[in-house]
């Protein structure tokens, strides 16, 4: 068995911090805009359906609110009608484990920003490594991208070292480990993905350890959090 890689050296730069921190609020900004979208076609078709029913001698109006719902779906991302279109399939498969809404917005942005197990960005994927297998530990999220930084300067694929990368679970009570570790998994997926280019399997962050069930995270409390780790890899060392 050959000796695992030297740990990533304690000062490697930010520019990776600060170019994923941008990668993932752009990733943000994008699932907001395009649920503020969906919210608006859904509510145009309604209030156009609304107006077909109730002035039936004028259709002009609710041709106007077509127009209107027509013009904000030319403005959705193909990538997001996609996804907003899955929903009645996972509903249907996992009634109990889809949020109680029917809203477009919210659906469109828990399905961007949370999912399913096993579904990008892999909030709540189960993906862990015995310590004893963990060539590359990493005590916090940005040392885990800066053992990442060091394997590609080694030469080795991405898709070969973010495998190897395993996050300690922090202590903590079951709640705050799981949003913890919920924050480190959405962050590294997205980095993954659309800074590094690399694929599903290196997408799935691997913690030390399989974490215990826990009550509702408040996403409120989870977004502060996660705004508060990506601002900590924008600031200057």
């Amino acid at each position: 068995m050959t000796a695992p890689p030297p740990p990533a050296p304690a000062t490697v730069g930010r520019a990776h911090l600060h170019a994923i921190a941008a990668r993932v609020n752009a990733y943000r900004q994008w699932a907001a805009d395009q649920a503020r979208l969906a919210r608006e076609i859904q509510q145009l078709e309604a209030v156009a359906q609304m107006l077909a029913d109730g002035k039936a001698g004028r259709p002009r109006a609710a041709e106007a609110t077509r127009d209107l719902a027509a013009s904000r779906r030319g403005q959705q991302d193909p990538t997001a009608v996609a996804l907003l279109a899955q929903w009645p399939a996972l509903l249907a498969a996992h009634p109990d484990a889809l949020p109680a809404t029917a809203d477009h917005g919210e659906r469109l942005e828990w399905l961007a920003l949370h999912h399913l197990p096993g579904h990008f960005p892999y909030t709540h994927s189960t993906t862990s490594a015995p310590a004893a297998e963990s060539p590359q530990r990493a005590n916090t999220l940005a040392q885990a991208f800066d053992a990442v930084e060091a394997g590609l300067a080694r030469g080795e694929p991405i898709d070969d070292v973010a495998p190897q990368v395993v996050l300690v679970v922090p202590t903590g009570t079951a709640a705050e480990q799981q949003a913890m570790a919920g924050i480190a998994r959405r962050v590294w997926a997205i980095a993954m993905r659309d800074h590094y280019g690399a694929g599903t399997r290196a997408q799935q962050l691997v913690l030390d350890e399989a974490l215990p069930a826990a009550p509702h995270i408040d996403p409120r409390a989870a977004d502060r959090i996660e705004a508060a780790v990506l601002a900590a890899f924008a600031t200057p060392s």
